[in-house]
């Protein structure tokens, strides 16, 4: 059975997504949300297998979309599936990428971090996780980008991180901070 709840985000409770959130609140010293393209690949090294950009768009009526801009390679593994250019309604379960859509239009309608407790999705390797979502402004002065980054137990991340390391030995690090860059 699928199950989440929002929780509060404590830096001894979560200090993975801690040090994430306090990272997303550097770039808008101000208050404000800060944009796209004030985050710094290389500032995001140690999250960038774990992290996600969802894409926010809004149709003529107003009413939200989403899609996975980029999705780290641990993201990917513990989901058994590539999300980068789907939506979260194109997910299974269905269940799923509904609770996800809602997810994602509650951080937008609120305009600020949220922190969610998720379990009990089968298809995941991932019995339970943490998701932080963080929502950055545009030009326009709306939200037109979320950043999410999960929090799975360090066993699961080790691993993840195994797999990915055996499976793409060639892989470059260079090659994920360009597509961090230009999505």
């Amino acid at each position: 059975m699928l199950q989440a709840k929002e929780v509060a985000l404590t830096e001894n409770d979560f200090p993975d997504l801690y040090r994430i959130f306090a990272y997303w609140r550097s770039l808008a010293p101000g208050g404000g949300l800060p944009l796209k393209k004030d985050l710094d690949p290389l500032e995001l090294r140690e999250w960038l297998d774990w992290i996600f950009l969802i894409g926010v768009a809004r149709n003529e009526q107003g009413a939200l979309d989403f899609n996975f801009r980029l999705v780290g390679e641990g993201v990917t593994a513990i989901h058994h599936t590539r999300l980068k250019g789907k939506r979260p309604q194109d997910l299974n379960p269905p269940q799923f990428g509904r609770m996800l859509y809602r997810h994602y239009c509650e951080t937008v309608e609120r305009g600020e971090p949220l922190v969610h407790w998720l379990a009990g999705w089968e298809k995941s390797k991932a019995p339970e996780y943490y998701r932080i979502l963080l929502p950055l402004g545009d030009e326009g002065g709306k939200i037109g980008y979320l950043l999410a980054a999960d929090h799975h137990p360090p066993s699961l991340r080790q691993l993840s991180e195994a797999y990915f390391r055996e499976a793409q030995r060639g892989y470059q690090d260079s090659a994920k901070l360009l597509e961090f860059r230009y999505h």
